[in-house]
């Protein structure tokens, strides 16, 4: 591994060589707006090139008016074409004008979709219930807040099933959720109501359901940008990627299930891909349910291969721009796989690593998460001493000695 982020000594372990291929997720802008809107990219451009001929022979470096470009329904032709100074041929000036057309066509799809968006109903992110859980630990709140939360989605996917709401109108709130609720529900341990959450949403659907899948794939015409290096903030794919490794949570660990499991997971370069290209994932709490963490766990634990684990971690905690909670998480993975590999020494130092990040963010919940990770990972002649700090942070969070056993299992306090 590269040096910097983990820090203290990096673990030596065996990861697998990354393919050279580029990784390509998802259809681009133009591909959606096709695929979702009706945008019929190929006749804009088509449409594009023939303005640009015509207005290059007959055109004297005259730039088009803001009235010009209003009136072709572009409004991005006439904001550039209004504050343009600088003087060009006709063949500049046409291209110019003619160039904006294919994007102001994506830009009215995307600004339809987000227009629909504008009043979104923020609560039904989660956001709320994964705050009370990771900095008080208050636990009845948060199943609360949660129930709350999962009865909303219910009503929305009603909704879409009885074509009262296009799936689009919610993919806003329902992609934010995956992010936040998610969060809450892996943190909280709680299996059941995460079962509950994916089949009583769109999330469940969107995988088995090809007309709700393209409607969630609307939420891509806004947040699908890509910088000519790479960067973008995220893919579908990346967020089927999540889905379906939710799902995978709830399946038994069998022959049956996984030569399925193997059939879908991405390889590491892909993993890699959406860590160090990926942004938007860095931008929400993410932890646990991050698509490259998640998919990293299950080839780990389900297919035994924490090399995999290992890369993905490691390139977490190398990146400056991973927030607490995700690195928090990184650690935790990168000590489950050295416990896996055996190296049960370097899994209690990649523990005490997490301990430190989450006391240092003031997550209690995640350093109590952490520090049972600890107790299972040290010396017998340790233990004592970790869970007597285990017991001290129980002893802060706003929730009983029972809510707590129930999450952390009998015999660990």
């Amino acid at each position: 591994p590269t040096s910097g982020g983990n820090g203290g000594a990096k673990p030596k372990l065996a990861k697998p060589a990354l393919p050279t291929h580029t990784c390509a997720c998802v259809p681009d802008n133009a591909e959606l707006a096709e695929q979702v809107c009706g945008v019929d990219v190929e006749e804009a451009d088509a449409e594009a090139n023939a303005g640009a001929g015509v207005e290059a022979g007959t055109s004297a470096g005259a730039g088009t008016s803001a009235g010009e470009g209003a009136s072709r329904g572009c409004a991005s032709v006439a904001v550039a074409s209004s504050i343009s100074t600088k003087p060009s041929s006709g063949l500049e000036s046409a291209v110019r004008r003619a160039r904006p057309r294919r994007a102001c066509l994506l830009q009215q799809a995307m600004l339809g979709q987000f227009g629909q968006q504008a009043v979104c109903d923020m609560f039904l992110w989660g956001v709320e219930p994964l705050g009370m859980l990771l900095w008080w630990g208050d636990i009845s709140a948060t199943r609360a807040g949660i129930v709350k939360v999962l009865e909303g989605h219910k009503r929305l996917l009603g909704w879409v099933r009885a074509s009262k709401r296009p799936v689009k109108e919610f993919a806003y709130d329902t992609f934010h959720a995956s992010q936040n609720l998610v969060a809450a529900l892996l943190a909280l341990g709680d299996l059941n109501l995460l079962a509950e959450f994916i089949s009583n949403s769109l999330l469940g659907p969107a995988i088995e359901n090809d007309e709700i899948r393209r409607g969630m794939a609307n939420l891509w015409l806004g947040y699908g940008w890509k910088t000519p290096d790479g960067h973008r903030h995220s893919t579908l794919n990346s967020w089927v990627f999540m889905v379906r490794g939710l799902e995978t949570l709830l399946l038994e660990d069998n022959d049956e299930t996984r030569p399925q499991l193997r059939e879908w997971l991405p390889t590491p370069a892909e993993l890699v891909y959406i860590i160090e290209y990926e942004h938007g994932w860095r931008a929400s709490p993410s932890g646990s349910n991050h698509p490259a963490l998640l998919c990293a766990r299950l080839h780990g634990e389900r297919l035994k291969d924490w090399g995999i684990a290992t890369l993905v971690a490691d390139r977490v905690l190398d990146s400056d721009m991973s927030h607490p909670v995700l690195r928090i998480e990184a650690h935790r993975l990168m000590g489950s796989a050295l416990a896996g590999h055996g190296d049960k020494p370097a899994a209690c130092e990649a523990a005490e690593r997490a301990v430190a990040e989450a006391a240092s963010a003031r997550l209690l919940w995640l350093v109590m998460l952490s520090l049972r990770d600890l107790l299972r990972w040290c010396e017998l002649r340790e233990a004592a001493a970790v869970r007597s700090r285990l017991r001290g942070v129980v002893g802060r969070l706003a929730a009983t000695t029972e809510e707590v056993t129930a999450v952390l299992g009998q015999g660990v306090l």
